[in-house]
């Protein structure tokens, strides 16, 4: 996937609060480079929020925490279609 810009605050959390309100699948990248290349950190849908901490399930038995300040961008995906496995690799 190539590189995605740097996505405004405000847009970034437009996308967060649409996953959250309306259980939309969301891709993040963070500010980490692999090979030269951000790669997708997570996917999954935003479960609540605590002051600086995104909470996401990334599955039906897995959970993640996320520093709001380290994402670089998100992707809100349609669902149509999608599995895990298209998510999460």
């Amino acid at each position: 996937m190539p590189i995605q810009p740097e996505m405004p605050v405000d847009k970034i959390d437009q996308a967060l609060q649409v996953s959250w309100q309306t259980y939309a699948v969301i891709l993040g990248w963070l500010d980490i480079l692999m090979h030269y290349q951000y790669v997708v950190e997570f996917g999954g849908q935003v479960l609540g929020f605590n002051v600086n901490q995104i909470y996401l399930q990334l599955s039906v038995a897995q959970l993640k925490a996320v520093y709001r300040e380290d994402i670089r961008t998100v992707r809100l995906v349609t669902t149509e279609g999608w599995n895990h496995d298209d998510i999460l690799g």
